[in-house]
Order: C-alpha cells, then structure tokens, then sequence
C-alpha cells in the first residue's frame, strides 16, 4: 500500500504544483504587492486571509518522518539532508469574499467635485486566490453639495481579480538536521533564499525546531514516540513595495512511529499558529486624495491538525509522503538522505 499512497500523493502535488502558474491578473502588475495598492485596509484584510491560511498550513507541515532518534547508518549522530515538499488545498469558500464597509471618497456631481462618505457593497468578489476576471463593487454616496442639502450618488468600482488561482498553494524548501541518540534530540533547519513565487512577489524564510525521543523513558514501549516544536518566519516583497507581508508559524505536537523491515508508519497530533503582519501604501483613484500607509495583522485559522504518513529506506536514501488534516488538508512529501 505504500506505493499506491505514494502514486497518489504524486499525482496530487504534481497537479498543484502545475496550476501554480501565475494568473493574468487585470492591474498593471501580477504582483501581491501591487495589487494592494490599489485597495483599502477592510477590503486588503480579507483578501489577503486565504494567503495567510495556506502558507502557514505549508509551513507548519513535513517536519518529521519518524518518531525516535538514531537508527541510522551512523553509530553516534542521526544526519537528514533533503527537500520537503507541501500543498494545502485552497477550501472553495476562500476563493471569493463579500463585504460591507464605509470610506471617503471624492465623487462628481453637476460637475462639482465633493467630500462624500460612501457605503461599499461587495458580494463574492475574487481574493487573492479567486478566479481572473476582477470583482465589482457597488456603493452609494451620501454628500453635501454648495447648497447644503444632502445628496447621495451611486458609484461603482471594479475590484482586483485573483492573483494566484490555484487549487492548491505549493511551497517547498530544504531541510537538514543532526541528532544525537545518547541523548534523544534531533535539531532540525529550514532555510529557503529570496526566490520569485508565482504572482505573490518574492518569498524567503527561515525556521528550525526541535524533536525529542521520550520511547526511553516508557519501558517497553511497542512504538517510538517524540514531543517537538518548530518555529518559522516567512516574509513576502514586491519589487517597488518592500516587504508587504511578514509571516511567523510555530508547531509543538506529538508523533509516533513504528518500522518494519524498510517502511516506516508515522503519525502525530499538532497544536500550531500562523500570524502575520501586513503593510502597504494605499494609493486611492483620483488625485484628491494622498496615498495613505496601511497596516494591520491576521491570524492563520489552522490551528490543530492530525497527520498520518509512511517513509521508506533504501540505504541511505529516504522518502516520505504524509497527510494532515485540521483546518486544512495539507499534502507532504521529503525526498533526502538519513545517515
């Protein structure tokens, strides 16, 4: 059965990892970044959620493919060197975003231009994940004209269009660590170098964690069994913007895992939180208003998984495949070297 689970887990990731292609986004760029200038913190917030949900699934994935420490082909160390591979699958329901809010804007009537504040009505618009064509927006105007009396207009707007239509998010990066059996620890680090992703800008991050066997300290334990924590940062730029979001995950869990002759069946529970800060400068439509810096914070909603997977050992050489699921489904795989 390990082979079919593999062949699955290929087909999947390899489909992902082939809608990853950026999408022709409407705005003068295919950019994040550039996308949010057009837009307001209400309307950004939103948007940018699905984002923050799928990569903190990404990175909060693949960090283990065996419970114990040792066991290796080296007497004193534990060494893995390899890739990590993860998909999340995008929910249908964060692929379009509805809204209400309010903001000010200039608006034109009998060819006067006035201060208004506008109600803004936006009903399955695409987020950052959405489909191509761009979003509509309808709103009305309530304003005073040179007369004093209070007047509204309706206004509408086109919206942003989905930057990274995707049925699943793929990130992968390297990872390599060193344990040491006579005291049960394995020490483990990620680190991937500004690369271009997709529409999304360029990406960097950089992490590590710690697994620690507790088999040794449960006599006769039929089973390997580690307590660990991982703790990630991952920051997103555009080329003229700067960093727009900044992105930190940490895990703690549990996981467990039995060999037999070259496989070995493993599996966990996970606690996890993904928080993010994003910053961008809002250039409203219009010469009437100045370009306003937008700021604020999101929290990943995967905050619990289960995770089930199987590795097997040719020699030296390891593979992986594992499947969670919380929140969100998420897809891994590890391709390295164990010694």
């Amino acid at each position: 059965m390990p082979s079919v689970r593999l062949l699955v887990f290929t087909l999947l990731l390899a489909g992902a990892l082939a809608a990853g292609s950026p999408a022709h986004a409407q705005q003068s760029s295919d950019e994040l970044a550039d996308a949010l200038e057009e837009v307001g913190a209400a309307y950004g917030e939103r948007y940018v959620q699905p984002a923050v949900n799928a990569l903190g699934a990404d990175l909060n994935s693949g960090f283990f493919h065996k419970a114990t420490v040792g066991e290796g082909l080296l007497p004193l160390v534990d060494v893995y060197a390899g890739v990590k591979a993860f998909g999340t699958l995008v929910p249908e329901e964060e692929r379009t975003l509805s809204l209400s809010y309010q903001t000010e804007q200039e608006v034109t009537y009998q060819d006067e231009t006035y201060p208004a504040d506008v109600t803004y009505e936006i009903d399955e618009a695409p987020t950052v994940f959405g489909e191509q064509e761009p979003g509509q927006v309808t709103g009305t105007a309530t304003f005073e004209d040179d007369d004093g009396q209070e007047r509204t207009k309706e206004v509408s707007l086109d919206l942003l269009s989905g930057v990274y239509e995707v049925p699943a998010v793929p990130l992968g990066t390297p990872q390599v660590g060193v344990g040491v059996p006579m005291i049960g620890t394995h020490v483990s680090v990620r680190y991937l170098p500004r690369i271009g992703y997709g529409g999304l800008g360029s990406v960097q991050f950089a992490g590590g964690g710690v697994r620690h066997d507790v088999s040794s300290y449960i006599p006769l334990l039929p089973l390997g069994l580690s307590a660990y924590g991982f703790y990630q940062s991952l920051s997103i730029e555009g080329d003229q913007a700067g960093e727009v979001l900044d992105l930190s995950a940490y895990a703690l869990g549990v996981s467990a895992s039995k060999s037999f002759l070259v496989a070995t069946v493993y599996g966990g529970l996970q606690y996890e939180r993904t928080t993010a800060e994003v910053a961008y400068s809002f250039d409203p439509p219009g010469d009437e208003i100045d370009a306003q810096s937008v700021a604020f914070d999101l929290t990943g909603e995967n905050s619990f998984r289960a995770l089930a997977g199987v590795s097997v050992g040719l020699g030296p050489a390891v593979l992986n495949v594992d499947l969670s699921q919380g929140q969100r489904t998420v897809l891994s795989a590890g391709l390295g070297v164990s010694l």
